[in-house]
């Protein structure tokens, strides 16, 4: 197993095009890269009963609740008495249904949009991961768990799952089985193999997979709509597909921290002190280190009134990150608002300063942001 990390489209592309000299033919982005191969009813088994684990189980658990989908879409004539279980089963999770099924798809940059969905982890961005398939060499090979399907309709998916074999099986639906499919150029993974950590790490070891720098995700989802034509919009085509792009769950605007930065900036120099201030703590809890995203939101806050939450962010910075001048000087300035004394951790400030021959930077950062002249 290959991982190479992308930051690019281009850089994608000519990998892309490497592995499909190589016979790779099938994708699945994942906007996590911790995340592993995992069917959507066994996140979901997994979320309803806390720590069942790779489980025999987790295995009938998520079995039965499949049976029960499949006679509940035929009962309210969703579907039809005779249409097979792979059909319904592609379709309803194209619109959102946990299934047992895994997509993946025939065109590499759907799944480079996929892995470039947003995702923060502690309000940091993921990795995006991408997972490809050889399909020839996967197919012919004994060894392998992967085995296609060549009829969907004599496949039950109750005994297909329950099969000892322990098969993982590669589908391709019928190209007008839904809009989604058609778009996305669907391949569906499933099996039971997929519920057993020793036969999903056995496929994982035969794929390549690709992580996508997080970074870079902005700026790759927006090439993709420009380049290629490949956005939410055009992926899922159809008006529950808008709708869902616009539900409670959805990230409005995904908003880097430089992005945030700037905000404030924009905010403070409006004369809107207390909106600076959430959109520099915005800054500084996707990027904890960054201290003068801390100082400014310190001092846009000061200078709202707000001094006891300034001085919040002052200590707090200073435990998390160590005494750096400015959290001095921002203290001594919070001071001044007040009328306390001030000039000790002012004193301090500029010591720390000329140790770190910052002393130009204090200078213009105490003459732009202090209230009093210090000597």
């Amino acid at each position: 197993m290959n991982n190479n990390k992308i930051h690019n489209i281009d850089e994608y592309i000519n990998t892309a095009n490497t592995l499909i000299d190589s016979g790779f033919f099938t994708y699945r982005g994942q906007c996590c890269s911790s995340w592993s191969l995992e069917p959507g009813i066994v996140r979901k088994i997994k979320r309803t009963y806390t720590g069942i684990g790779q489980s025999g189980l987790l295995f009938r658990l998520s079995v039965d609740h499949v049976i029960e989908l499949l006679k509940k879409a035929r009962h309210n004539r969703h579907f039809t008495e005779n249409e097979c279980d792979l059909n319904i089963l592609a379709i309803l999770q194209h619109y959102g249904a946990a299934s047992p099924l895994l997509d993946f798809s025939y065109d590499p940059l759907v799944a480079l949009y996929f892995a470039c969905q947003p995702y923060e982890e502690n309000a940091v961005e993921s990795d995006g991961k991408i997972f490809c398939i050889n399909y020839p060499s996967q197919i012919r090979s004994r060894s392998s768990p992967l085995r296609p399907v060549t009829d969907p309709s004599r496949m039950n998916i109750e005994s297909t799952l329950d099969d000892a074999s322990r098969y993982i099986w590669y589908w391709k639906p019928p190209d007008d089985l839904c809009k989604r499919s058609e778009k996305q150029q669907s391949v569906f993974v499933f099996g039971w193999g997929l519920y057993w950590k020793y036969d999903t790490e056995k496929l994982i070891d035969e794929l390549k997979i690709l992580i996508i720098s997080a970074e870079n995700k902005k700026d790759i989802l927006k090439e993709l709509e420009e380049r290629y034509d490949i956005s939410e919009q055009t992926l899922f085509p159809d008006i529950y597909g808008f709708a869902q792009s616009n539900s409670h769950d959805k990230m409005i605007q995904h908003f880097s921290a430089e992005e945030f930065y700037d905000k404030g900036e924009e905010q403070w120099w409006d004369g809107s002190p207390e909106w600076a201030a959430e959109y520099y703590k915005m800054a500084y809890t996707k990027k904890p280190g960054w201290i003068d995203a801390r100082c400014k939101c310190a001092l846009a806050l000061n200078w709202n009134g707000e001094q006891s939450e300034a001085f919040g962010i002052v200590e707090a910075s200073i435990i998390k990150l160590g005494e750096k001048w400015k959290f001095f000087a921002c203290r001594s300035i919070i001071n001044q608002m007040i009328k306390k004394d001030w000039k000790v951790d002012m004193r301090k400030a500029e010591e720390i300063a000329d140790e770190e021959n910052e002393s130009s930077e204090f200078n213009i950062f105490v003459n732009n942001y202090s209230a009093l002249p210090y000597d």
